[in-house]
């Protein structure tokens, strides 16, 4: 037909390959064969006519790959314990409050960790760090804190995995610029803390990290004013980097 403005012309163009059939058919009853013969010696269903055969260079690629393949997904990564017991961390964040205040600001913090049973996927951290919370007009302070975690990593054995973490954490205020009568309530504050994030390995002993997390005051004082229906809070927002090491030498 010939091509008019009442009726457009359209034109698709691509590529594949697709492994003939009888190739595949073929390469997966010669997998099979040798699986069963190799499986067989292995039960004594039937041995080999020559005893010294059992090293063969077949017989041990079979057992080889069988074993990678117990640890490794469809897309080709290796399954295995990649983190040591023990850990340090080191991260840059940055902090939002989120109280009876408006017109919140951006602050730098930083943190150090320590991690202990880093191999599993449940694990415990201690956290201290500093940072400034404020409002763009009103008040600006300084803290210091420390946190207990505990920390679930959905695939410990990858190299990138999500996570989730929670707990308890104490906060000290110890230098304050205010105007407009804003100030703290008590010197020490208790809060709850939750976190998700990312991390991934670039060497077993290496990790880096992307995370969230919100820190969840007890009470409403934080910020002197007691008002809305919520506690006062802060989020935070950073990248940290962590050393993953064993007490008894080399990590596996």
């Amino acid at each position: 037909r010939f091509v008019n403005p009442q009726r457009l012309l359209e034109a698709e163009t691509g590529f594949t390959y697709n492994e003939p059939g009888e190739m595949a058919i073929k390469e997966a009853i010669e997998k099979a064969v040798v699986a069963l013969i190799i499986e067989g010696l292995e039960e004594g269903l039937w041995a080999l006519e020559d005893e010294g055969q059992t090293d063969h260079p077949v017989i041990r690629n079979y057992w080889k790959e069988k074993e990678e393949n117990m640890y490794t997904d469809v897309f080709g990564a290796r399954f295995r314990d990649r983190r040591a017991p023990w850990g340090v961390g080191i991260s840059g964040s940055t902090l939002l409050y989120a109280g009876d205040y408006s017109d919140a600001e951006f602050q730098p913090a930083g943190s150090v960790s320590l991690h202990a049973f880093g191999n599993h996927r449940w694990s415990v951290s201690a956290r201290f760090g500093g940072g400034r919370i404020g409002v763009e007009r009103g008040f600006e302070s300084t803290l210091a804190y420390g946190e207990m975690l505990g920390n679930f990593r959905f695939f410990n054995q990858t190299r990138g995995t999500p996570y989730i973490s929670l707990g308890i954490g104490m906060l000290s205020e110890f230098e304050t610029t205010f105007s407009d009568d804003i100030s703290f309530g008590d010197r020490y504050q208790p809060y709850l803390v939750s976190q998700i994030g990312y991390e991934h390995l670039i060497h077993d002993r290496y990790g880096i990290n992307a995370f969230v997390n919100t820190r969840q005051l007890w009470d409403d004082r934080f910020d002197g004013l007691e008002q809305g229906r919520f506690y006062d809070y802060f989020w935070g927002f950073g990248v940290g980097m962590s050393y993953y090491f064993s007490l008894r030498g080399k990590n596996r």
